[in-house]
């Protein structure tokens, strides 16, 4: 049985990475199709190796909506040589094309629909066009047979109505990827991770003036995706240790061997304030106190108030940022507790095996089966009770093209 998972990018992303692994383990067999015909592997796909798949498209970055109908119209005929039993589609970009194949070609395939970004909230669209959007979103999205968000709060963007079938699916690393829970470094410096796009947008400046204010504080840059700008200032600055891009596993490692994780949106664009990050969860599974700015609505009372397990500052406030940081340094001892509590969240509920029942509950809907057998990981006497500890040795890394024909599917 085979599974497409479709996106605008060369590269599967973080949370694709976990949805395949995921899914090989159910016995699906599993396509990333991306834009352009130089898809390729992260980092991370000794982890999940699959097929990849790619085409060429007339994307124009000056003309985002001709671009994306451009690709879509190319994704339907590459649906119709994969042919797929279940497409798995991220964001609005994508899920046109998947339902023009669905409606045209193959009226028995499931899709299953996660939005990681609302598209009528992601850019400053002015207000009728964005209602029209909102609009075209819902109903699109109550065509999908599952629906997937990477945080409740996320449920405010339904205007019209509500899915059918809708699942919470939050961002969390797998426990296999986590490093051993430990103390926080010693040391006289502080080092603080910064990870993912760097932009502006998401607080570097800010944090580069605030390490600059502190005093004895190095910024650990994970990335390898910088907005124009960002590394010259990043470089000049004398306070960034650059690592470029990683794996996600030793991603995790990088930040255990840090004192805290900088989690920072802009909160003048409205998807930002809806923020699910990774990094909140990848600071849970290091032990580590994740620091995010006081206007992410939900999560950001949740990790002060409710969770403890890190602190919240005003996006603007560069000074108070500093004074944390300052105090963190001076006061090392006030690191451990909330990473315990993170870890401990970790541990008992924000990981991504705890999603392993809700992943086999969309994919025996799109079955139409009470239950999928999961694969059984060489050396492992128990596979339905520990899917993910196996990895390289356990699964066969090659790649190979896609399959066409009657023996597609």
């Amino acid at each position: 049985m085979r599974i497409a998972l479709c996106r605008i990018a060369d590269i599967p992303y973080i949370r694709d990475h976990k949805f395949i692994r995921s899914y090989r383990r159910l016995g699906l067999e599993c396509v990333f199709i991306g834009n352009g015909r130089r898809v390729r592997r992260q980092p991370d796909a000794s982890f999940c190796p699959t097929r990849y798949s790619g085409f060429a498209y007339p994307y124009f970055s000056k003309w985002v909506p001709l671009g994306i109908l451009g690709y879509n119209a190319g994704l339907v005929g590459h649906l119709r040589q994969v042919r797929p039993a279940i497409i798995h589609t991220r964001d609005l970009e994508c899920v046109l094309g998947c339902l023009v194949y669905k409606e045209c070609f193959d009226r028995s395939c499931k899709i299953i629909y996660d939005i990681g970004d609302t598209f009528s909230i992601r850019y400053r669209f002015p207000r009728p066009l964005a209602t029209m959007i909102q609009c075209l979103e819902d109903v699109l999205m109550d065509r999908c047979d599952v629906v997937l968000l990477p945080g409740e709060i996320r449920q405010v963007n339904f205007r019209v109505r509500q899915p059918r079938f809708l699942r919470i699916v939050p961002n969390c690393p797998f426990l296999a990827d986590a490093p051993p829970a430990s103390p926080p470094p010693g040391g006289d410096v502080l080092r603080i991770m910064a990870s993912g796009d760097m932009t502006f947008q998401r607080g570097i400046g800010k944090l580069i003036e605030a390490a600059r204010l502190a005093g004895d504080t190095e910024i650990v840059a994970v990335s390898g995706k910088f907005r124009p700008g960002v590394r010259e200032l990043m470089a000049k600055s004398g306070v960034v240790r650059f690592h470029g891009q990683v794996s996600h596993r030793e991603a995790l490692r990088i930040a255990a061997s840090c004192h805290a994780v900088f989690a920072f949106y802009d909160p003048s664009f409205a998807l930002h304030r809806q923020a699910c990050p990774n990094k909140v969860y990848d600071a849970m599974a290091a032990a580590r106190p994740v620091i995010i700015n006081t206007e992410v609505e939900g999560i950001s009372r949740q990790i002060t108030e409710q969770w403890q397990c890190g602190y919240a500052v005003a996006y603007h406030d560069t000074q108070g940022l500093a004074d944390l940081l300052r105090r963190l340094r001076e006061h090392p001892q006030e690191i451990a507790r909330p990473g315990r509590n993170g870890r401990q969240l970790f541990e008992t509920r924000f990981n991504w095996e705890q999603t392993t029942e809700i992943i086999h509950e969309c994919v025996c809907r799109c079955l139409g089966a009470d239950r999928v057998a999961p694969i059984r990981p060489k050396g492992e006497p128990d596979a339905s009770a520990n899917l993910y500890r196996v990895e390289n040795e356990a699964i066969d890394d090659a790649v190979s093209p896609v399959e066409v024909g009657a023996n597609a599917k």
